[in-house]
């Protein structure tokens, strides 16, 4: 293996080349806990001298403060894409229990369909059967409490309003999809600001499975389609719905809408930013 003297290497090097080779060798340090390096302790400090001698020590501690800045940026990214990942949990295990919840039903209306066919008294016989079939598998109890879509009034039988729960575990989930989506804009306008790409290789898997994840959520895609049913049917019910939230029914039918940024808001996030590097500078 051929030997390189980074400390002449250096003198040569321009600046974008330097930055590179500094940190990587900080993402190869982050990544095995400080046990494998890139450069030695000694070809750091030719490197940053180097950057000295030639006036570019502040244009690379502005990198470097980006560099930071967007670590910190990726830890809070981390929480947030977690939390939107439970609250989808959530939401599937709510919508898993409506599922189930309607294919008993659907069984037991075939069974008593086929014990009463034949009969002269249908309708006396297929009430008392359903009452039986839905007392024994307990479609009505504890168990499947709160597995619908929609729920009846307790003023009017006729009102028919949204699911509470399941509504407040939606919500919640936009929240925290709308916290990813400005996280992965501060963690973008922050590389946009660097010469250089200098993210590891955690932070770009990262923002790409924060972007899988908040896309799956936007198109109520795979596991939350059956939400879609709030898109197709929701209008019919917004007059004689009574809402937890009264922002539900617009949010479900908007979501691309509602979960992008606004320009205060990304201008708010860009002045925050800009501030914060021009302090640490």
């Amino acid at each position: 293996m051929t030997n390189f003297d980074l400390k002449k290497l250096a003198k040569g090097m321009n600046l974008r080349d330097k930055m590179k080779l500094l940190f990587e060798d900080s993402n190869k340090q982050a990544e095995t806990n400080g046990k494998e390096f890139i450069l030695t302790p000694q070809e750091r400090d030719s490197i940053i001298a180097d950057a000295r001698r030639n006036d570019q020590i502040r244009e690379l501690r502005k990198v470097n403060e980006l560099y930071y800045l967007s670590n910190l940026i990726v830890i809070d990214l981390d929480i947030v894409y977690l939390t939107l990942l439970l609250s989808i949990t959530s939401l599937e295990k709510q919508l898993m229990g409506i599922m189930l919840k309607g294919a008993t039903e659907d069984i037991v209306h075939e069974m008593i369909y086929d014990m009463t066919k034949g009969n002269n008294d249908k309708t006396k016989n297929y009430e008392e059967k359903s009452e039986e079939l839905r007392k024994k598998y307990k479609i009505d109890d504890v168990l499947f409490k709160g597995f619908d879509f929609f729920e009846l009034s307790s003023e009017t039988e006729n009102n028919l309003f949204p699911n509470t729960h399941l509504e407040s575990l939606f919500m919640q989930a936009f929240k925290h999809a709308k916290k990813i989506k400005k996280k992965l804009f501060e963690i973008e306008y922050v590389l946009q600001k660097s010469p250089i790409d200098f993210s590891p290789k955690y932070n770009k898997d990262l923002i790409t499975n924060s972007k899988e994840l908040l896309n799956l959520f936007i198109n109520l895609d795979q596991t939350l389609r059956p939400f879609r049913i709030y898109k197709d049917y929701g209008k019919a019910f917004i007059d004689l719905a009574k809402l937890k939230d009264p922002l539900f029914l617009d949010t479900v039918n908007n979501l691309p809408n509602k979960i992008e940024l606004t320009d205060p808001e990304k201008k708010e996030l860009m002045d925050d930013i800009d501030k914060h590097i021009q302090k640490n500078l």
